[in-house]
C-alpha cells in the first residue's frame, strides 16, 4: 500500500501493517510487475550492490523455462527483492526448486530480521524460524489436504493457539492464549508476507506456491508415518492441484526412490480393474491393457533410433490422438546424445535464434534444447508414420516430402527460419497425415467411452508427472531410474517380466 501527498511525501507499508488511515493522503496499491519492471528493479538492485553485471545475469536465469514457477513470484516486490537477495550470494537460483523456498522462507522468517535490524514482538520473538516454519507447514497441511485455499481468521487464529500451547513454556490461560494467536498471525502477515489478508477475515498463504512448499516440508519432516505419507501422496497422482506438492516432496526427500516407485505402481495399476471406472457393470481392464500391449508391439516393430520409452509414448499419444508432448519427449531424452554446442549458422536470417530467445523469453541453452527437440519430435513422427504407411506408395511420398522440406535440427539458425516462416502450412499437411494414421491405425482398433478417454488422459498425464520427478534433481538411485524408464508405459503382464528394484521390497 503508498499513501501519497505530494511528490516528496510518499509513505509505502503492506496492507497487511497498515495502522492508521493519514489525512490528505491518497491510498493506491501497487501492481504486480511485468517483465519489463522486474528487469528495471533486479538492474538497480544490483547496481547499487555495485554488480550491474548481475542483473543481467540474474534477468536471463528468471527467464530460463526450467525457472518459471521462480518467476511467478518475482511479480512480488517482497519476493523479488528476496529472490534479489538469494542470487546476490550465490549467482544463481538452486536447480532443486525446494532448495529455493527454503533459502527464501530462511530469509523471510530470519536472516531478513537481521539485515535490517527488526525486533518482534515478545510472543513471535520467542518463535525460532524452525518452530515458525513448523507452524505454517502443520496449517498448509491440514489447509491443502481439505482443499482450503482460503480459510477463516479464527480458524488460523485456533491453529496457532494450539501450537502454542503444546510449546515448552506456553501460555495456559485462555485469554492469554487467544492474545498469543492473534499476535503471531498478524506479525506473520505484516512483517514477512506469508499469510496475507485476502477480505475481512478471510486469510490464505500470500502465494499458493508458500502452501505447497509448506505442505511439502510437513510431510517430508522427522516422522515414524513417513511410508504411510508418501503413500497417501502418491494417490493422488492424477490430481493437478498436487503436482507442485509431488516435485518440491520428491526434491526434499534425501532418498525419493520410495516415492517414485510408489507413484509408478499407482501409475501402473490406472488401467487396470476397479481402479477408476466400470463400463456396463464390466471392469475396463482387458481393453485399456491391450492398449499398452498394442503400444509395445508397435513400439517393438519400429526401426527408429530413439529410447523405446520415448517411442511408446508416442504410440500412446497416437491412441489420444494428441501430439506428443514436448516437455515428456525431451524427459524421456529422445536422443541421449544431445549436445549444446549444436551448429549455428553464420549466414544472417531474418529471424535467428537471438531473436527467438527474444520472442519467447528463453535462454539460448533452453532454446537450443527446445529447438532441436520440436526436430527431433517431429522426425520420430515422420518416421513411425511412413512405417505404418509402407504398403502405401501415395502416402508414404508425401511423408518423404515433408521430411526433405524439415530443416537439420543441428542447423537451428535456419531450423528457426523455418520455423517462423513456413511451419505452419508444413504443420496442415502433416495434420491431415496424422488423421490418416489415426483412423487406419488406432481408429479402427479402439472405440472408447468417455470414462475410458479419461482414464487414458490420466495415465499419460501421470507418467508425465513421474518423467518430470526424475529430472527435478531429485536423489534417485539408477537402478530405480533405469527400471521406471523399461517399464514406462507397458502392460503389466510386460512389467511383472522385469526384476524389481531392491527399494521396492522395502515399501
Amino acid at each position: 500500500m503508498i499513501h501519497v501527498l505530494s511528490v516528496n511525501q510518499v509513505i509505502t507499508c503492506r496492507i497487511a501493517a497498515q495502522e492508521y488511515t493519514f489525512e490528505q493522503f491518497i491510498e493506491v496499491e501497487v501492481a504486480d510487475f511485468d517483465k519489463e519492471q522486474i528487469a528495471e528493479f533486479a538492474t538497480k538492485w544490483f547496481t547499487v550492490k555495485h554488480n550491474p553485471d548481475k542483473a543481467k545475469i540474474f534477468t536471463k536465469e528468471l527467464n530460463n523455462e526450467d525457472n518459471k514457477p521462480i518467476c511467478e513470484l518475482a511479480v512480488t516486490p517482497i519476493l523479488l527483492t528476496l529472490l534479489c537477495l538469494i542470487f546476490e550470494e550465490t549467482s544463481e537460483f538452486p536447480r532443486n526448486r525446494s532448495d529455493l523456498y527454503h533459502q527464501g522462507t530462511d530469509w523471510l522468517l530470519k536472516r531478513w530480521d537481521n539485515r535490517r535490524g527488526i525486533k518482534r514482538d515478545l510472543t513471535y520473538k520467542k518463535l525460532s524460524a524452525s518452530r515458525k516454519k513448523e507452524l505454517l507447514s502443520q496449517l498448509a497441511f491440514k489447509t491443502f489436504e481439505r482443499g482450503n485455499y482460503f480459510f477463516k481468521q479464527a480458524a488460523v487464529e485456533q491453529h496457532i493457539i494450539r501450537y502454542i500451547h503444546n510449546l515448552p513454556g506456553g501460555n495456559e490461560e485462555d485469554e492469554a492464549l487467544q492474545l498469543d494467536g492473534e499476535a503471531v498471525l498478524k506479525s506473520i502477515e505484516a512483517q514477512h508476507g506469508l499469510l496475507v489478508e485476502r477480505a475481512k477475515g478471510i486469510y490464505s498463504f500470500s502465494h499458493l506456491t508458500f502452501q505447497e512448499y509448506f505442505m511439502a516440508q510437513h510431510i517430508v519432516s522427522p516422522t515414524a508415518t513417513l511410508h504411510q505419507t508418501l503413500q497417501n501422496l502418491a494417490t493422488h497422482i492424477t490430481e493437478k492441484r498436487y503436482r507442485e506438492v509431488i516435485l518440491l516432496t520428491a526434491g526434499m526427500l534425501p532418498d525419493a526412490d520410495g516415492l517414485l516407485l510408489l507413484m509408478k505402481q499407482n501409475i501402473d495399476h490406472l488401467l487396470v480393474a476397479d481402479s477408476f471406472f466400470m463400463v456396463n457393470d464390466s471392469p475396463i481392464d482387458h481393453k485399456l491393457q491391450a492398449v499398452l500391449a498394442w503400444v509395445q508391439e508397435k513400439a517393438v516393430s519400429a526401426d527408429a533410433p530413439y529410447k523405446p520409452a520415448a517411442i511408446r509414448a508416442f504410440y500412446f499419444s497416437r491412441v489420444l490422438g494428441i501430439e506428443l508432448d514436448r516437455d515428456l519427449a525431451l524427459g524421456l531424452g529422445l536422443d541421449s546424445d544431445f549436445s549444446s554446442d549444436l551448429y549455428l549458422d553464420s549466414a544472417p536470417t531474418d529471424f535467428g535464434l537471438e531473436d527467438f530467445v527474444l520472442e519467447y523469453d528463453y535462454d539460448l541453452d533452453s532454446a537450443r534444447k527446445i529447438i532441436y527437440n520440436i526436430s527431433l519430435a517431429l522426425t520420430l513422427e515422420l518416421d513411425l508414420i511412413e512405417q505404418a504407411f509402407v504398403c502405401d506408395p501415395k502416402l508414404k511420398l508425401n511423408i518423404q516430402s515433408l521430411r526433405e522440406e524439415l530443416p537439420n535440427q543441428n542447423h537451428l539458425e535456419e531450423f528457426i527460419l523455418w520455423w517462423w516462416n513456413q511451419k505452419n502450412f508444413w504443420d496442415r499437411r502433416l495434420q491431415k497425415l496424422r488423421i490418416q494414421y489415426h483412423y487406419y491405425y488406432v481408429g479402427l482398433h479402439w472405440r472408447f467411452g468417455d470414462e475410458q478417454e479419461e482414464a487414458l488422459r490420466q495415465y499419460y498425464d501421470a507418467n508425465k508427472l513421474l518423467v518430470d520427478c526424475l529430472n527435478s534433481d531429485c536423489y534417485v538411485t539408477k537402478a530405480t531410474r533405469q527400471y521406471i524408464e523399461d517399464t514406462l508405459m507397458l502392460p503389466l503382464s510386460e512389467i511383472e517380466k522385469y526384476p524389481v528394484p531392491d527399494a521396492i521390497a522395502n515399501l
